[in-house]
């Protein structure tokens, strides 16, 4: 079954239950209503019944006197005191009279003894009686007033209550049932976008129509769980699509040396008798097999980054970054104008100094490799805020806006030969290692003026 289903009829179950509970408590009221009334005229007639006796004999007491006391509503029956029937006058037309009520010894006594009324038989035989005692004792007068009206009242009410107990059950099941449907309809909505999803369209969602009630935050909860989805599933497919590209890269970047150094081993197993050939040969071999050794140090590094395996962190002073890796640029090209500007005031950051070196090493490295040697460049290093800015820029050819867009991905060079020094790792390195400290890098470049990139790291 449904929830649709299990709701409607667990409501109208309910509705009916309270229902018959209220229709028996109103038709218990009824019916003590109607008693209290029967009791009530019982008691009149049974008054004016007494004060005939007081001026008028029994046996001079005609039925047209007892019509005018009780009419043909009310039987009479007189008692001896032996319990014997000395005289009746049943209730109802004289051509049909209605049945005298049934007497058992127990009936009598309570006549006797008690002035209530009370009820006696059952069904359509049923009578609440009274009576009266004359003569001290000798003979009593049962008044009875048939319930049969009482019981077609109430027969009358239970059907007033079952007809319109029915009929409103059908109609708050129907209310209820478009009701339910018209809330939940959202959850099909809910249902169809999470096949749909299963098929592969994951930028399905759920349409809300009203966002305040628990379906419609039910289906913004979902919209954002389907977002996050969306984009986990988009950033996996990224990943992968970049792990390919980096395997791909690699792999070339690393076939590329190692065909050199195959291609002059096999030269000089061919008899490569020329000294100065031989020498270059290994000259050679030695420089594609340094080229390779540091291609691998740096795909292991950036490997190590990805795992985000933890630094050996301390107090680093990045004034003192800058000047030493200017003081190292400038006995590597004594001839290059290379200037370091450092400002005032406390930059140290919380970090691994071997590799915030290597960031501004592998920065002017860049500057050698991509500009000529008679090319100035500089590298500053201030506090901004809550930041230590490190900045090394050059006066070279610049980039173009397209190659410096693309400038932080893994081997990429601007020339599409790949005739650049280099393996294009420099700056994921850096970028890699500036996002490891909680830093930000930007890159700043202008065909014919020059690059510069920007480090803003936490200060400690």
């Amino acid at each position: 079954m449904t929830i649709r289903r299990r709701l409607v009829v667990m409501a109208v179950a309910t509705f009916v239950i309270v229902l018959i509970a209220a229709g028996a408590g109103a038709l218990g009221l009824l019916r003590n209503r109607l008693i209290n009334d029967v009791d009530r005229s019982l008691i009149e007639r049974r008054d004016g019944l007494e004060q005939v006796l007081d001026f008028l004999p029994i046996d001079e007491l005609a039925p047209t006197d007892t019509n005018r006391i009780g009419g043909t509503d009310l039987a009479f029956i007189a008692l001896a005191p032996d319990d014997s029937v000395i005289g009746s006058l049943p209730s109802g037309p004289p051509d049909n009279p209605d049945p005298l009520p049934v007497l058992d010894a127990a009936d009598i006594e309570r006549l006797r003894t008690d002035a209530d009324p009370f009820t006696v038989g059952r069904g359509p035989d049923a009578y609440r009686v009274t009576a009266v005692a004359l003569d001290g004792g000798e003979v009593t007068i049962v008044l009875a007033e048939p319930l049969d009206d009482l019981a077609t009242t109430m027969r009358a009410a239970l059907l007033v209550l079952a007809v319109v107990g029915v009929g409103a059950a059908a109609i708050l099941g129907v209310a209820i049932w478009l009701l339910i449907r018209r809330e939940l309809r959202p959850l099909d909505g809910m249902a169809e976008t999470a096949d749909r999803i299963t098929e592969g369209h994951l930028s399905k969602r759920v349409a809300i129509d009203r966002p305040s009630n628990e379906v419609g935050r039910l289906g913004g909860a979902l919209n954002s769980m389907l977002g996050r989805i969306e984009d986990a599933v988009a950033a996996k497919t990224e990943s992968e699509n970049k792990m390919r590209r980096f395997v791909a890269d690699a792999s070339h970047e690393l076939r590329t040396p190692l065909t050199s150094i195959r291609g002059y081993a096999e030269l000089y197993r061919a008899g490569a008798d020329s000294p100065d050939h031989v020498a270059r040969s290994f000259e050679r071999i030695e420089q594609e097999a340094t080229r390779m050794g540091g291609l691998v140090e740096d795909l292991v590094l950036l490997a190590r980054l990805d795992q985000e395996r933890p630094f050996t962190t301390g107090d680093v002073d990045l004034g003192d970054v800058v000047r030493d890796a200017i003081a190292d640029a400038r006995a590597i090209e004594p001839d290059r104008a290379v200037t370091a500007h450092v400002g005032t005031g406390r930059m140290v950051v919380n970090g691994d100094a071997d590799r915030l070196r290597q960031v501004v090493a592998n920065l002017l490295g860049n500057v050698r490799t991509h500009t000529e040697p008679s090319t100035p460049a500089k590298a500053s290093a201030h506090r901004d805020g809550g930041w230590v800015v490190v900045a090394v820029a050059d006066e070279g050819p610049g980039m173009q806006v397209d190659a410096a867009a693309q400038a932080f991905e893994r081997f990429y060079q601007a020339s599409p030969d790949r005739t650049t020094p280099g393996s294009g790792l420099g700056l994921s390195i850096v970028r890699s290692i500036v996002e490891r400290h909680g830093g930000v890098v930007e890159l700043d470049s202008t065909p014919g003026e020059g690059t510069t990139v920007t480090l803003r790291i936490p200060a400690a």
